[in-house]
């Protein structure tokens, strides 16, 4: 993108693992200034750390990050990577979605990723589509508010009570295909009664008109 005269800023939190040397090694044989700094701590420190990065390509961020920081960047940012071409990445895409953002992911099994929809979905491990695609989310900026809506709603649907509720169907099928038996939820113990008692009321209204 930054060869196709876009000023792009990437922000990442990486791990670790020697890989990431790689990563960002690989990022600056390609000519991208990377700058390594601790993260914000909170969005005004963000926005100051921005703006003294404006000639840096890639910003990592080599400290711990806040859940309300991961949040306020998730919605900020115009996309957010979360991919892989080994295994699905199903909570960070979901995450992305409920703060509001766009994620984009891979074709490994990320059932509620729908494309143009509520997500970017790659299909290919080739650069010039992803390229293309955030290109297109620039362009229109209607469909990126839709995408951010819709994205929220899908978010919702993947609750933990939803989510278990249907865990214990497919339970239950699974039982009765091999047949068999679930115990009985007990029925709750009853009550012992309530003994009510007369109180005194805290206000009480006078009609004065006779």
């Amino acid at each position: 993108m930054k060869r196709r005269g876009r000023d792009v800023k990437l922000l990442m939190r990486g791990g670790r693992e020697p890989h990431g040397a790689d990563v960002v090694n690989h990022a600056e044989h390609q000519g991208l200034v990377v700058r390594h700094v601790k993260s914000p701590g909170d969005v005004a420190s963000l926005a100051s750390l921005l703006r003294e990065s404006r000639e840096a390509d890639v910003i990592n961020l080599t400290s711990f990050l806040s859940d309300s920081m991961v949040i306020a960047i998730y919605s900020a940012c115009d996309a957010v990577l979360a991919n892989s071409g080994h295994e699905p990445f199903g909570l960070v895409g979901l995450e992305v979605m409920g703060a509001g953002g766009i994620p984009v992911t891979g074709s490994t099994g990320e059932d509620y990723a729908d494309s143009y929809r509520n997500a970017v979905v790659l299909e290919t491990d080739d650069p010039l589509e992803i390229v293309t695609e955030l290109s297109v989310l620039k362009e229109r900026p209607k469909l990126v508010a839709e995408m951010r809506k819709r994205g929220r709603a899908t978010a919702r649907d993947y609750l933990w009570d939803r989510v278990i509720d249907e865990l214990m169907l497919r339970i239950e099928f699974a039982a009765a295909r091999q047949a068999v038996a679930l115990p009985a939820t007990p029925p709750p113990p009853p009550r012992p009664p309530v003994r009510r008692q007369a109180r005194k009321p805290d206000a009480a209204i006078i009609d004065v008109n006779p």
